[in-house]
């Protein structure tokens, strides 16, 4: 039991005073700069601290204004520091040129929305039979895949379906596919039917960025009797499209000391020297499942494309369907089925001087079909497009 203080009365400790004679103001005055002094200094250098960015690698990210952007589908790591710009400065100019590439591409691209500031995909399919002006880089893209001779982005309602069915979890997800639902697998080919014909829906180009989407009476009695509005589409390609975009945002305002990774497989490498190395897993899909074959050091300025029929990792599976039983369907369509097709399990495609869509596309052409063109793959070096696939039981290169 704890023994009680005499006259019951608590403990005070002692407590020495100092006083400053009251005549002594200046010294008060003096005493009290110097501890606001310190305490401002050493606030100054917590908060230069967290201001101040260091020279090196950093990933750059999209500021949050509260606008709906594409940085959550890319990685953009760069070398700050490496030219004449202090880091901290080079890194505030970076990520605001970075974030608002991301919304422009957000927009510009989007088969959703429409913004007032862009004529997007989503006001093409808003607008059929009439002569608009679209961005540029919209103009670029759409022009890109005519000249390509390919009919992938006239794809868009079978497209639709595949969202909500990579999206979906079963046992709700049946409804969305094709291999078990009979009903729809006759609409997707139907639907590729029209897509296939350029007398059905077809893109006019004029001068001056102005195009024209001409989409046949028999279509659009086709589209409103299945409850579909939308007739173009980039899909999987969408990424490309992007990356391409926010790339040549980035390298025309002199900043090239980087790598923008999408979450689906796209990477632009911005940097010309040697030592800039994008290291790029080849996985192989074999009987056994799924491995690392090799890690592919890809040096200096490159776009590299990966395509894959089964997600690498969870974070891919917004972008495939995995089954219960373990069978996929990837998003790669083939134009006139409008079913998943991919020739081989992987491929990835490379090159120094064409863009990631330029390559995807070609790439394309040969990945999603029923049988593999080796010599078709080959044959792509010549316009600078090289791969690697896997053959013959070894990983395999078009390049010399």
């Amino acid at each position: 039991m704890k023994r009680p203080l005499a006259n019951d009365r608590p403990l005070i400790e002692r407590v020495t005073h100092i006083e400053i004679p009251e005549g002594r103001i200046k010294l008060r005055i003096a005493l009290l700069v110097v501890a606001l002094i310190v305490a401002v200094g050493s606030f100054g250098y917590g908060l230069n601290a967290l201001l101040t960015t260091e020279p090196g690698v950093m990933e750059i990210t999209v500021s949050d204004g509260g606008e709906m952007t594409c940085g959550d589908d890319f990685s953009f790591v760069y070398d700050l520091g490496a030219g004449e710009t202090s880091a901290t400065e080079e890194k505030k100019a970076l990520t605001k040129l970075y974030s608002e590439s991301c919304i422009a591409a957000y927009r510009i691209f989007n088969a959703e929305a429409e913004y007032e500031d862009h004529k997007n995909l989503c006001y093409i399919n808003a607008h059929v039979n009439e002569v608009i002006e679209v961005d540029p880089a919209l103009y670029g893209a759409l022009m890109l895949l005519e000249d390509a001779g390919v009919r992938y982005h006239y794809l868009a309602p079978v497209y639709g379906l595949y969202r909500s069915l990579f999206l979906s979890e079963e046992p709700e997800a049946a409804e969305y596919d094709p291999y078990r639902n009979e009903a729809l697998k006759t609409f997707f080919a139907e639907a590729a039917a029209y897509a296939a014909d350029p007398g059905a829906v077809s893109l006019e180009f004029l001068d001056g960025n102005m195009i024209v989407l001409h989409v046949s009476d028999a279509y659009l009695r086709f589209a409103e009797e299945n409850d579909f509005d939308r007739f173009l589409d980039f899909f999987w390609l969408n990424n490309a499209f992007i990356i391409d975009y926010i790339a040549d945002e980035l390298t025309a305002k002199g900043y090239v000391n980087g790598s923008l990774i999408s979450e689906d497989g796209f990477v632009r490498q911005l940097r010309d020297a040697d030592e800039a190395v994008t290291a790029v897993p080849f996985l192989h899909r074999g009987e056994e499942g799924v491995f690392l074959l090799e890690t592919l050091p890809l040096t200096g300025r490159i776009s590299v494309v990966q395509l894959r029929d089964y997600p690498a990792e969870s974070a891919e599976l917004g972008y495939y369907f995995v089954r219960e039983d373990g069978s996929c369907l990837p998003p790669y369509i083939d134009a006139r089925s409008g079913l998943p097709k991919c020739a081989l399990p992987e491929l990835i495609a490379f090159s120094e001087d064409a863009s990631c869509a330029k390559i995807a596309i070609e790439a394309a052409k040969i990945f999603i079909a029923d049988t593999f063109d080796e010599a078709a793959l080959h044959a792509l070096s010549k316009d600078g497009i090289d791969a690697y696939y896997f053959g013959g039981g070894a990983l395999r290169c078009t390049a010399e």
